[in-house]
């Protein structure tokens, strides 16, 4: 894939994120609003880090991946307690990180 098509990829995914942000606003308690909000900031981030605006390339990406993958966790907790469903959340592992071309 050239870096065109993933930016245009990534404008794809963060047009579709932006239609379940909405949806999510409209029926979720105020803590599930809250973490999917910080994730969506931490996705936004990662998305400046593609897009090498402002200082976002100065900053580590495992750094921001990682946040990113926690405030999902988060958010996906919040949900599901708000929808009482039992349970333990799996997690995905963000230990092997590549940051560079393989």
């Amino acid at each position: 894939m050239t870096e065109d098509e993933g930016l245009a990829q990534l404008s794809m995914r963060h047009d579709d994120r932006n239609v379940s942000l909405e949806s999510l606003l409209l029926v979720s308690s105020q803590e599930v609003v809250t973490a999917a909000r910080k994730w969506h900031d931490a996705v936004f981030a990662l998305r400046r880090f593609a897009r090498n605006e402002g200082d976002f390339r100065t900053r580590d990406f495992s750094k921001l991946y990682t946040e990113a993958g926690e405030k999902r966790r988060l958010f996906y907790y919040a949900a599901r307690k708000d929808l009482d469903v039992p349970g333990k959340l799996s997690t995905l592992s963000t230990e092997e990180i590549s940051t560079t071309e393989e």
